[in-house]
């Protein structure tokens, strides 16, 4: 999961990215709440969401980036996502797209059938 090297299929992948976000919703909200109760400054608590959101991301752009390796495509793609409207196409790709069914330059096959 905290590698760029290889690739994920599509099921996988979107598993992933599902379970990461969910995952740093209940961490941020749960953030939130302890910070609350405790009377803990505004800047504190958002400051630790800002940097909970940051972490996630990361690790949400290597799965990304495994994703365009089983559709052959460089990670370097990764940066069409910041184009708006056009980051709607590439994410639609990115999870319905079949990805190569032999192995290719980033690594063997991983969807068996």
């Amino acid at each position: 999961m905290l590698t760029m090297n290889g690739r994920i299929g599509r099921a996988r992948y979107f598993l992933t990215i599902l379970g990461l976000t969910i995952v740093m919703y209940i961490i941020s909200f749960a953030v939130g709440i302890i910070g609350g109760s405790n009377g803990a400054s505004d800047e504190g608590i958002g400051a630790t969401a800002y940097l909970i959101s940051i972490v996630f991301t990361v690790v949400m752009a290597f799965s990304v980036v495994r994703r365009f390796h089983d559709l052959d495509r460089p990670g370097t793609h990764y940066w069409l996502l910041l184009i708006p409207l056009y980051n709607i196409y590439v994410s639609l790709v990115l999870l319905f797209q079949k990805g190569t069914l032999a192995d290719n330059k980033y690594g063997p096959n991983t969807v068996t059938s």
